[in-house]
């Protein structure tokens, strides 16, 4: 009976086989698995709920309920950067458990982006809005979103077209770096150079090179990485948000920040095998989870931040991690579950609820920060 049990994958047959071995019979696999499929049908739910709240049914129209500075780009639909962190979440979905399931969606999402897509601005580029009209602001951060979007999407339908438009924004990428003092800006305006237009970069940058072995996008992923570590990473491991004109650092402390250094890090040491750049996100990991927690672990707010920063823990804890790692991970995703989430299986902007009532309008953004972290949950699960 046990051995027939054990005739699945090559990871349940390991599992089983350990087990016996240690004398613990398949019960524990068996709540292992039972533990891992509960934290993934968390994570589908909440991407389910996300797209029957904010979907309405065509490739670019998520309704536009984001708060705050994204106010200033009016119409009905939500802006790249919200359709492109709901791909995101698809895609961290679509990678577990059961996931297959959600391809289509997948794909949905990925071709759609197409939308923002201004073919006609110099350089090309995604713009904020479908049909942004001459002279658009782009933003290189949005962009690096996009790219990483569209590689993830490579990797799970294999779909080389997927690659070819993500090579096209990290061209796009190399047109905001500043040939003087380096770093990325985080507009075409050209003002600050940021922390989210560099670590996302510095991460699509990697996932070109794994996927074509271009020298070229592993130097400049280096090039960016070493630049943000020298400007905005103080010493103890935090990461500001960046760094004005007269070379002053300015903004708050924000979890995406850090996870996108972190990210950047664990994939350069992979492609590099250079501990530094492992120890270098760790440090970052250390102090996040030291201080920018609140007192019940929750993640300091906002929540779709927190989306990002858990897509890149993920990305360390399967690289070694740092202690308290996994279960910070799966804290904040039952923080969120039980007391951040509106009886329509919505969630608010910090985990640490209360839960919101029903008539709340919720940013869409924060769906995505929720489903991400679920996600994180489950994929660390073990």
């Amino acid at each position: 009976m046990q051995l027939r049990m054990a005739a699945g994958s090559g990871r349940r047959r390991l599992w089983f086989a350990l087990a016996l071995v240690a004398g613990v019979g398949v019960g524990i696999g068996a709540a292992y698995y039972q533990a891992k499929a509960a934290a993934a049908a968390r994570a589908h739910s909440a991407l389910n709920s996300m797209q029957a709240a904010y979907y309405r049914g065509k490739a670019v129209e998520y309704a536009n309920t984001s708060s705050g500075s994204a106010t200033r780009w009016q119409g009905p639909y939500a802006y790249l950067w919200g359709y492109s962190w709901a791909l995101a979440a698809a895609e961290d979905v679509a990678g577990l458990p059961g996931g297959r399931a959600e391809l289509p969606l997948v794909r949905t999402l990925a071709n759609g982006l197409q939308g923002f897509w201004d073919a006609g601005a110099n350089p090309p580029a995604y713009a904020p809005t479908v049909s942004p009209g001459a002279g658009a602001t782009k933003y290189f951060d949005d962009n690096a979103w996009v790219g990483l979007d569209l590689v993830g999407a490579w990797r799970l339908t294999h779909n080389p077209v997927y690659l070819r438009r993500a090579e096209a924004v990290l061209a796009y990428e190399r047109t905001g770096w500043d040939q003087a003092v380096g770093g990325i800006y985080w507009n075409d305006r050209r003002l600050t150079r940021n922390a989210c237009s560099n670590g996302p970069v510095a991460e699509l940058a990697v996932r070109l090179y794994q996927a074509t072995h271009q020298a070229g996008d592993l130097r400049f992923a280096e090039r960016i990485y070493a630049w943000e570590k020298k400007t905005l990473v103080l010493s103890s491991g935090f990461v500001a948000d960046n760094v004005n004109a007269a070379g002053m650092l300015q903004g708050g402390a924000w979890t995406y920040n850090q996870g996108t250094f972190i990210g950047a890090g664990v994939l350069l040491y992979r492609v590099t095998g250079r501990r530094t750049y492992l120890a270098d996100a760790r440090k970052t990991a250390e102090y996040v989870l030291h201080h920018m927690v609140q007192s019940d672990g929750a993640f300091v707010p906002q929540a779709e931040f927190n989306g990002v920063l858990a897509d890149n823990l993920v990305l360390l804890a399967r690289a070694g991690g740092v202690p308290g790692l996994r279960a910070a991970l799966r804290r904040n995703a039952q923080l969120a579950w039980t007391h951040d989430r509106s009886a329509q299986g919505l969630f608010g902007s910090n985990w640490a609820g209360p839960a919101p009532q029903p008539s709340t309008l919720l940013p869409q953004l924060a769906q995505t920060g929720a489903v991400r972290t679920l996600a994180a949950a489950a994929a660390v699960t073990r």
